[in-house]
């Protein structure tokens, strides 16, 4: 099952509609979903960690994240940016 559901999801786009590229995302005049994997996490200070992602085109972006609302994010894990 696991490796159906990884190849599935290679080939497939199994979000909704309103999902963007993160190299579309610049051109968006309205709010978007965004679905990325974490490639590492990097420890700004004791409230802030900066995520490096990059979604299915390839692109590598950075973004701040809370440590008090995301303690959970880690390395590797597949997430779902909503309304960005």
């Amino acid at each position: 099952m696991k490796k159906w559901v990884g190849g599935f999801v290679a080939q497939n786009n199994v979000g909704d509609s309103k999902n963007v590229t993160l190299k579309a995302a610049s051109k968006q005049t309205t709010q978007f979903d965004v679905c990325a994997k974490i490639l590492n996490v990097f420890d700004l200070d004791q409230y802030t960690n900066e995520l490096k992602l990059r979604d299915n085109s390839g692109e590598t972006y950075y973004t701040l994240a809370l440590k008090v609302k995301f303690p959970h994010l880690r390395s590797g894990q597949s997430i779902r940016i909503r309304s960005a």
